[in-house]
């Protein structure tokens, strides 16, 4: 994978993470935010630069992101250092390389 555009990546997850808190507050809802961002796996696709990303992968990815960093992220700092983390899974995943 070659140099993924952080802010792309910023700019999914905050995306998705609006749309998230938005439809929780409209009704209820079966599903993490991992699983509601697999909606939005093209999106991710996209921003990653890895077209052979796989919803599960996505979705364990972003799960493994959130319990990592749980208790570490402030909440207007969350977005950065899940794009921080996502790119270098997605960096390291040799399946997930160009």
């Amino acid at each position: 994978m070659e140099n993924i555009t952080q802010s792309a990546l910023e700019i999914v997850i905050e995306e998705t993470n609006w749309a998230y808190h938005a439809a929780q507050q409209h009704e209820s809802m079966n599903a993490d935010y991992a699983d509601f961002a697999g909606m939005a796996l093209l999106d991710f696709k996209n921003a990653l630069r890895c077209p052979e990303l796989t919803r599960e992968e996505l979705e364990t990815m972003l799960r493994s992101g959130m319990h990592r960093y749980r208790s570490l992220a402030p909440e207007d700092g969350w977005t950065t250092l899940m794009a921080g983390y996502m790119e270098r899974t997605a960096n390291s995943n040799p399946k997930t390389r160009p």
